[in-house]
């Protein structure tokens, strides 16, 4: 079984993104702060990484950066989402380390095959 960590600040968010994803069956982790997130994934052994872009404390570039030091995430997949969707703030993502982009809001079916295709990559 694939192993998803995703960060939002956002409770529904994360509530969304994890009902989605299991019921795809993936096992899903899911963390408020982007701090703690890079404590799990010291732990665990994820095949996908979603980041939201806008957060407190560290925002999601932030935190691709330092998971991109982290042996078990170097390589990792990582998919960044956030409303703002504009070139330069991809460019930004790409930048900092992540494979991906989604815009919200975004369909589930489409957030599926995205999420299926950065797993496989």
């Amino acid at each position: 079984m694939n192993r998803v960590l995703a960060i939002d600040d956002s409770r529904s968010m994360r509530q969304m993104l994890a009902f989605i994803l299991e019921r795809e069956g993936y096992q899903v982790d899911t963390e408020a702060e982007p701090s703690v997130a890079l404590g799990l994934i010291d732990q665990n052994q994820y095949a996908l990484i979603i980041c939201d872009v806008n957060m407190p404390n560290m925002d999601g570039y932030q935190f691709v950066q330092e998971a991109r030091k982290k042996n078990r995430s170097r390589y990792t997949p990582i998919l960044m989402i956030a409303a703002d969707s504009s070139p330069a703030q991809k460019a930004r993502a790409r930048e900092a380390g992540a494979t991906g982009w989604l815009a919200k809001p975004f369909n589930p079916d489409r957030f599926v095959v995205t999420v299926r295709k950065a797993i496989c990559q």
